[in-house]
């Protein structure tokens, strides 16, 4: 296994690289007050776009067994998990309505967690397997099986993972550079990240080192997690192996991407509103108060959409659903009774009902032009 380390600099070094102006550090800007409220949406996605209408289909298979989406391949076709009908094993499986769901792979319902992270592109998908070992301790393995609904036979590409993290980003596991990455923790006395890689075609697993506690990004950038204590944000470019410090202020925890940061002020009572800037520290904006809370663990869907629930209104059938479109300053209504949230890429999809009313809505976030 090849290794390298990728270390966080001290303080003193980086204001030193400042000044030569390899690291980059920007004032904190001002804020760009917001022109309309920054609480419930009163205007719909289907009516600012008028024709856009989500797709929609049943959540339980031909088996009446329901099913959970993990990855939208497109608009109706989904990577999904989905118990047996005498429920002792879970199905990973690829489904399209109307079609056999294609299994993939099954696990004991007691192998917790079980599948964790999937990512896909036009010719493989790619899944982690996560099930406790003869001693109880959790391993991590990654299999491949080609896209499509044609039966085929599902291989290992590695157990070499490490202590693999996953925290439900869309950038968990991905596909880039004919490898698939992703995240492992240390064990040691202080915190620190392996960036794992492992080539799909065959070869050894290969581990960048980073201090302090990071997770991928959108490839090839990695993000160190906070800056609530003040000392920013990191964003590392694992091709160009260099840093760039993203500014955040004492009492505020930051959520970044390579572009864009979701920013919500800590009080004592909890986040007091949520923000967002380019990862420069301009446009900075106040797109919504303490009434919502963001829907999913990624910001800026496209680098533009921000995806939000209004938890002041939730009740027994869910709660609004929102998105926040940077482009026209808007906050939209998507639903006003979602449940489950989950968002990858362009898609964002949830359900409404429960049991024999279950469904999964999904919008492509592309179409909203």
């Amino acid at each position: 296994m090849g290794s390298r380390l990728f270390t966080r600099p001290s303080p003193a070094l980086v204001l030193a690289l400042a000044a030569a102006a390899v690291w980059i550090a920007l004032p904190i800007p001002e804020r760009t007050p917001t022109g309309s409220p920054v609480g419930p949406a009163v205007r719909s996605v289907a009516e600012e776009w008028p024709g856009t209408t989500p797709a929609e289909f049943l959540g339980t298979f031909f088996d009446g067994t329901p099913f959970t989406p993990l990855l939208y391949l497109d608009e109706l076709t989904v990577v999904a998990t989905a118990p047996t009908p005498d429920g002792e094993r879970v199905r990973l499986v690829v489904y399209t309505p109307g079609e056999e769901a294609r299994e993939l792979a099954t696990l004991s319902a007691d192998d917790a967690p079980g599948f964790t992270a999937v990512a896909a592109d036009d010719e493989r998908i790619v899944w982690t397997q996560t099930v406790p070992d003869a001693k109880g301790v959790a391993r991590t393995g990654i299999w491949t099986a080609p896209a499509g609904l044609a039966e085929a036979e599902a291989v290992r590409v590695t157990a070499d993972t490490g202590d693999a993290l996953f925290t439900g980003s869309q950038y968990d596991l991905q596909i880039a550079g004919g490898s698939v990455h992703w995240a492992a923790g240390t064990r040691g006395s202080a915190p620190a990240t392996e960036l794992r890689s492992h080539p799909l075609s065959g070869g050894e697993t290969t581990t960048v080192t980073l201090e302090g506690e990071f997770a991928w990004s959108a490839w090839p950038y990695a993000v160190s997690n906070g800056g609530a204590a003040g000392e920013g944000v990191l964003l590392a470019d694992m091709a160009a192996e260099n840093t760039t410090v993203i500014p955040v202020e004492t009492g505020a925890l930051a959520t970044c991407t390579p572009v864009w940061c979701r920013v919500l002020a800590l009080g004592m009572a909890g986040p007091g509103g949520t923000e967002l800037m380019r990862t420069d520290g301009s446009q900075r904006r106040r797109i919504a108060d303490e009434r919502t809370s963001a829907a999913v663990p990624d910001p800026m869907l496209l680098d533009r959409f921000e995806v939000l629930l209004d938890v002041s209104a939730a009740d027994a059938d869910g709660q609004p659903l929102l998105i926040f479109d940077q482009v026209s300053g808007k906050t939209l209504l998507v639903a006003s009774d979602a449940r489950i949230v989950r968002a990858r890429g362009a898609t964002v999809w949830w359900s409404t009902g429960d049991e024999e009313t279950l469904k999964w809505h999904a919008l492509n976030l592309a179409r909203l032009e």
